[in-house]
């Protein structure tokens, strides 16, 4: 009798298994696996939104490159471009553009070089980011510009959401300042990141959204158009915030 009820308790249990399997595929269905192509789609419809306000004829330092996919597009629109990364970047076996290695702190460049420092989603990766930033001040001319593109609150609690529902569980931080994602929601604000530029001697002279919304992770991916995305941060805020920033005076 024990015999016949263990083995109807293991059935009902693989019977629970196979509807909680089931009812986490349709709530997964439109969370797809992670795509490079639909990220380069992201990428490149950001760049192309604020490469128009970079000076004519510039020379350009991209600070993580990964493929080069960025670098390239302002190649191709007559910028001079340099771009690095650090060893081991995931994308370096899929370069289109000679990204150079550095070590993630030391930029291997002269003194005020450049006439405008890029990096896109780069930033809250960085563990020592004022030493960083004090190179990317040193490589920068006196009268050049640094454009910053960076995850917003909003883009770190809908991606939080999404986690919950694709892993069931929380996630780890997305960048190296918080100690789990729910601060990450606060070291995301806009005032966070007006904070640490300004304590490293940056003036800010312009913070735009990207008008775009997607997650972490890549909700309904390239089913849903640009045009979608732009509607739907109209509601559920942009993903990222554009910080254009130039050296503060010294006067």
């Amino acid at each position: 009798m024990l015999f016949v009820v263990r083995i109807f308790e293991i059935k009902l249990m693989l019977k629970i298994l196979n509807i909680i399997k089931y009812i986490r595929k349709i709530l997964t269905s439109w969370i797809p696996n992670f795509s490079k192509d639909f990220l380069r789609m992201i990428r490149e419809y950001e760049l192309q939104g604020i490469i128009k306000q970079f000076p004519k004829n510039c020379e350009i330092l991209e600070i993580g490159g990964g493929s080069g996919w960025q670098a390239n597009i302002m190649k191709n629109m007559g910028f001079n471009v340099y771009s690095v990364d650090i060893k081991g970047s995931e994308y370096f076996d899929e370069k289109i553009f000679n990204v150079q290695v550095y070590d993630g702190i030391n930029l291997p460049f002269n003194d005020k070089k450049f006439d405008l420092i890029f990096s896109s989603n780069v930033l809250e990766h960085i563990t020592l980011l004022d030493k960083l930033q004090s190179e990317i001040h040193r490589v920068l001319k006196d009268d050049g510009i640094a454009v910053h593109i960076l995850p917003s609150s909003s883009w770190r609690l809908w991606t939080i959401f999404t986690d919950i529902i694709k892993f069931w569980r929380f996630t780890k931080p997305h960048g190296e300042h918080a100690t789990n994602v729910f601060y990450e929601i606060f070291y995301f604000k806009i005032n966070w990141w007006k904070k640490s530029f300004i304590k490293n001697k940056w003036e800010i002279f312009k913070i735009i959204p990207n008008k775009l919304f997607y997650t972490g992770n890549l909700i309904l991916g390239k089913k849903l158009t640009i045009q979608k995305r732009k509607l739907l941060s109209l509601i559920l805020g942009s993903s990222c915030n554009i910080y254009f920033l130039k050296k503060k005076s010294k006067n």
